[in-house]
């Protein structure tokens, strides 16, 4: 594999599962995908790494300073790689050796580590990760870079001899009979949400376990503590999206995120797995907040396209999203026009496409309730809107898909 090909391969693995990462070669030279800070970060861990490193295949994980972890991943010295920061949501084990050898000797709570980690090293954000999502996530790397005999001693020694006791943190999932009888509060609730809405991402997690140990978040499914988990996640996640749109987050952005979220939360069969995710994909809104405020929609704009996605089934018209406004329909037409690029027409029509291919491909419904469903006169017309769009007819796009 040649360089191109690898830093392809970080890029793809930072991208998919938001874990900065750098290959040494043997002369020396870094690829690396992450941003700036992490860049900084790398070389301080690695100058510190490499004086106790020796020649053997071995992966070592280990703690920075902060209670961070990192794993490094060698066949040879100073050629493998580096993984991290990422603070592990499973509580599992009691401390965890710093590089030098150190024990630490005091366990910092998750959000200990990650406020001071990320107010230390000026919002880099560790993610919050699973022991179970790591190792899949590094066989994942590992396998695209080695050989399948080096994959197989890493893993083998990830998950097993060589993978040290992690930092005990403050369990954020807490078993059903220690939860407290109160409801969780409902300003602490607010303050997380604000997080998101104002894009603090180096706040989200640190507010999320302020929420969590203000009181008992509910019970939804008695009797089964993962689908009660999942369900309380799909419902903040609901909330997250809502509150990124108002932050200024494009609503289809926002929307793709929370599909996104709510897959990998059905996807878990453990709940602090779900908690996890959860927590990751809120920093995640938060980021994409901050990153939309620099060129974001305006509040007006921001609430139409929002309204497009809640009615991507019916439809909506211009002249009632107006009338609730209290502007005029060519006046709103004309700004979201300048601010999207796009008529509202034309924007509404895509999120309705996709609907529409929803139907077809993942339910038997049949073609005629498809366009009752969406508001359509007749199936003769909502074919040809279909074809116009899609440049298929509906039953074509169901064969083919």
């Amino acid at each position: 594999m040649n360089q191109k090909q690898t830093a392809q391969v970080l890029a793809n693995f930072y991208a998919l599962s938001d874990l900065a990462v750098s290959k040494i070669t043997g002369k020396g030279r870094w690829l690396s995908a992450g941003n700036e800070r992490w860049h900084e970060l790398r070389d301080y861990q690695f100058e510190t790494l490499n004086r106790i490193i020796d020649n053997r295949t071995q992966l070592i994980y280990f703690a920075g300073d902060h209670g961070e972890q990192y794993l490094w991943c060698q066949r040879r010295k100073e050629d493998g790689i580096l993984i991290g920061p990422f603070i592990n949501s499973t509580n599992v084990g009691h401390k965890l050796k710093r590089v030098t050898g150190e024990e630490m000797h005091q366990s910092p709570s998750l959000a200990e580590q990650f406020d001071y980690f990320s107010h230390t090293y000026n919002r880099l954000l560790p993610t919050v990760i699973s022991q179970a999502q790591l190792i899949a996530s590094v066989e994942l790397l590992l396998t695209a870079l080695f050989d399948q005999k080096t994959v197989n001693t890493l893993i083998h020694q990830l998950t097993s001899g060589l993978r040290l006791p992690q930092p005990k943190v403050d369990t954020i999932v807490k078993d059903a009979s220690s939860l407290q009888s109160d409801r969780a509060s409902y300003q602490a609730e607010t303050a997380l949400y604000n997080t998101i809405r104002a894009g603090q991402d180096d706040q989200v997690i640190v507010a999320f376990q302020r929420f969590s140990n203000s009181g008992n978040p509910g019970l939804v499914v008695p009797g089964n503590q993962l689908r009660n988990e999942k369900d309380l996640a799909i419902a903040a996640t609901t909330l997250a999206t809502r509150s990124a749109i108002q932050g200024g987050l494009y609503a289809d952005s926002a929307y793709a995120i929370s599909d996104k979220t709510i897959q990998m939360i059905e996807a878990q069969t453990k709940t602090k797995d779900v908690v996890g995710i959860l927590m990751t994909q809120m920093i995640r809104f938060a980021k994409e907040v901050r990153s939309a405020k620099q060129h974001h929609y305006s509040k007006d704009i921001n609430a139409i396209t929002a309204e497009i996605y809640a009615h991507r089934d019916t439809g909506i018209r211009l002249t009632t999203l107006a009338a609730q406004q209290h502007k005029s329909a060519k006046y709103l037409a004309n700004r979201f026009h300048n601010e999207t690029g796009r008529t509202f027409m034309n924007y509404q029509n895509q999120f309705r496409l996709t609907f529409a291919q929803e139907q077809l491909t993942t339910t038997s419904t049949s073609i005629t309730d498809i366009a009752a469903m969406m508001n359509f006169e007749d199936a003769s017309y909502f074919t040809k809107w279909f074809k116009r769009l899609c440049g298929q007819t509906p039953r074509q796009y169901r064969q083919q898909h």
